[in-house]
């Protein structure tokens, strides 16, 4: 297949049934199709939103919740990378500035490596803990820094 799909994002989950059941440890989620851009795989103890800017044949961009909770922090698979001291590399791009990748191999990239953080941060509730202060945190530096409006930014 091509790097272009035409396929929902849930269509393009639905097919990655075997790993999204060992990331959640079960076969109890639900794929939520918000759109033919985004969708939601929510379980007891995960949560994970997808979005592919289709418009500009961008990357899949993906962000893990633990706890399965609507209230719980969601924050990208990025950033959970980060804790475990890993710079994730971008997603390959042509001369165009348009991914190369097909978003049905990023989907299946970006499960591979949220199965593997569940693994090993998630399994254990103190790292867990740790990890999402840590989380919390450099999102919240991160966007303050964006925005101009940290505590920290100088007025000068």
């Amino acid at each position: 297949m091509g790097w272009f799909s035409s396929k929902r994002v849930a269509e393009m989950l639905a097919c990655e049934k075997p790993l999204l059941e060992k990331i959640v440890g079960s076969p109890t989620y639900e794929i939520e199709d918000a759109d033919p851009n985004e969708a939601t795989v929510r379980s007891p103890t995960f949560v994970l939103r997808f979005g592919y800017d289709r418009d500009r044949v961008g990357d899949v961009m993906v962000y893990l919740s633990a706890g399965g909770e609507a209230s719980e922090p969601i924050h990208p698979l990025e950033t959970w990378a980060r804790f475990l001291g890993e710079d994730r590399a971008p997603v390959p791009v042509n001369k165009a500035g348009k991914v190369t990748v097909s978003a049905e191999q990023q989907i299946h990239d970006k499960l591979v490596t949220a199965d593997r953080l569940v693994k090993e941060i998630f399994s254990d509730p103190r790292r867990a803990r740790d990890a999402s202060a840590f989380a919390d945190g450099y999102n919240a530096a991160y966007n303050d820094w964006a925005s101009g409006n940290g505590s920290w930014i100088s007025s000068a």
